[in-house]
Formats: structure tokens, C-alpha cells, sequence
């Protein structure tokens, strides 16, 4: 089970900075400490940032780490100008001691946040390979977003889904301001919160600002299959029981489309 928190930058940052302290938790982010993972068992499966205004731009970014091979340089990307608006790198990092550092440099003191996405050997993932009938539930509005702070949406669909279990193979997010963070509740998913950046898709075109190249950019509505990690989730007659939680340094209203899957 993949595992999504942030650490957000109202004020930006000048130079390559260490983003990895208490007051950058978002609130309702659900970690305690910057950096280090909400239980034990974590393996880092990717880590980034994404830029929540327009007018930021990526130039470094560099993850720093104990558990690394050399800690001293970390995993380090850079550009002598801005080129990015969003940065996702694929890890492997199993968690033993201190915190992991993320350090980013833009080029305006603007909005940004850094990410983590650990993953959890909790069982009952779904095997790629068995999927059965698709569901798509769109139009689900998410409540203006309150700037820095983890939104919450409960998928309750006016024509309720009929029960079963479900795979989560990823998400369409529009009427964004530009790129943002998405994550999903579930009493099945024991506490972790699986997500991935997003960006609008329509806006990125409109504004030649593409995010870098990535499936989990590129593959809309298939984020969680392009990371080989599916969440599942049992959905009853009463409900979904599934939420979900949205992340700018905006207002943005957000439409969400889910792409599910019945698997039994």
C-alpha cells in the first residue's frame, strides 16, 4: 500500500533549501515528524515536487537521506534555468533512521510543495493482470480548497455503485490553478494514504508548462498502475466509504474523475 504526504513552501525558496521541517507540514497532513514515515516498514517508492503557482520554476531539486549510499550528495537534479514546474523520481529506499531531507531551489519566491510516497507491505493489492469491469465516476466536485491545507471529499455518487470490491487505477483532475496533490481514504487501506501528483491537464497545454516526463504524469487516470501499486477497497450498499483529499496553495474548486475497477 503506497503511502502520499507533503510538505508545502508558501514563501518559496531562494537557494537550494532543506524543506524538511514541522512548520512546512500541511495541516490535516497526518505525519509527525518532517521526513520521517508514519510507521515502520516504509520503503521509499518516489519522491518530488510540484509547483502550486504559475509563475515558479524547478531548477533544483535533492533528496538526502541516511539510509543512502552516499549521503553526503544524495540523489541531486538540476538546471542552470527553469525547466520544470513539476519533478517525480522513481525510488527504492527501504527507511532505518534519521529523516529524509528534501531540498528544492525555484526561481520565484512562490508556492511549492515537496513529496513523499512511501510504500507498506500491507496485503490485498490488486494483480494488474485480473482486472474485471470498468466504472468511471465523474464529476465529483471537491469544496473550494483551502490554501496549504489537505481538502476532503467523500465520494458519495447521486446513483450509488453497486457493491463489490474495487481497484483504484488512477484519477482525472481538472479546474485546477496548475498542478496539485491527490491522495485516497479508505478504511481498507489501514491508515496509509495512496496518491500522486496531478497536474490539469488542459491547462498545462494551454500554458506550454508540460510537467516532466513521467507515466504518472502522462498517464491520467492510471497513475496507480503506471507505480505498479493498486489500492482496493471494499465498497458496500450503504457507501463508498472512500474519500478524497486534494492539496493546493490555492482556492481551486477541483473536478475529479475516478477509474475503477471490479475485481469481485
Amino acid at each position: 500500500m503506497l503511502d502520499l504526504h507533503a510538505l508545502t513552501v508558501p514563501a518559496g525558496v531562494a537557494a537550494l533549501t532543506d524543506i524538511s521541517i514541522a512548520a512546512n507540514i500541511p495541516a490535516n497532513d497526518g505525519q509527525s515528524a518532517a521526513g520521517v514515515p508514519i510507521a515502520p516498514g516504509a520503503i521509499l517508492k518516489a519522491w518530488g515536487f510540484v509547483a502550486l503557482s504559475t509563475c515558479t520554476g524547478l531548477i533544483e531539486a535533492q533528496l538526502i537521506s541516511q539510509d543512502q549510499i552516499d549521503p553526503i550528495n544524495g540523489e541531486h537534479w538540476g538546471s542552470s534555468t527553469s525547466v520544470a514546474l513539476s519533478l517525480h523520481f522513481d525510488a527504492h529506499l527501504p527507511f532505518l533512521r534519521g529523516k529524509r531531507a528534501l531540498h528544492i531551489n525555484s526561481t520565484a519566491q512562490n508556492d511549492l510543495a515537496g513529496y513523499t510516497i512511501d510504500k507498506y507491505p500491507t496485503p490485498g493489492g490488486a494483480d494488474v493482470k485480473t482486472f474485471g469491469q470498468r466504472i468511471m465516476i465523474t464529476q465529483i466536485k471537491v469544496g473550494a480548497l483551502t490554501p496549504n491545507v489537505w481538502g476532503t471529499q467523500i465520494v458519495a455518487p447521486a446513483n450509488m455503485i453497486p457493491a463489490g470490491r474495487y481497484a483504484l487505477l488512477g484519477a482525472y483532475v481538472h479546474a485546477l490553478t496548475n498542478h496539485s496533490l491527490i491522495r485516497f481514504e479508505h478504511a481498507d487501506f489501514q491508515g496509509k494514504k495512496p496518491g500522486f501528483p496531478v497536474v490539469d491537464e488542459s491547462l498545462a497545454v494551454a500554458r506550454a508548462v508540460l510537467p516532466m516526463h513521467s507515466p504518472v504524469f502522462s498517464g491520467y487516470g492510471h497513475q496507480f498502475l503506471a507505480m505498479g501499486d493498486i489500492p482496493v477497497f471494499n465498497c458496500t450498499v450503504q457507501g463508498t466509504g472512500l474519500s478524497i483529499q486534494l492539496l493546493s496553495m490555492t482556492a481551486d474548486t477541483p473536478e475529479v474523475t475516478l477509474h475503477l475497477v471490479q475485481i469481485g
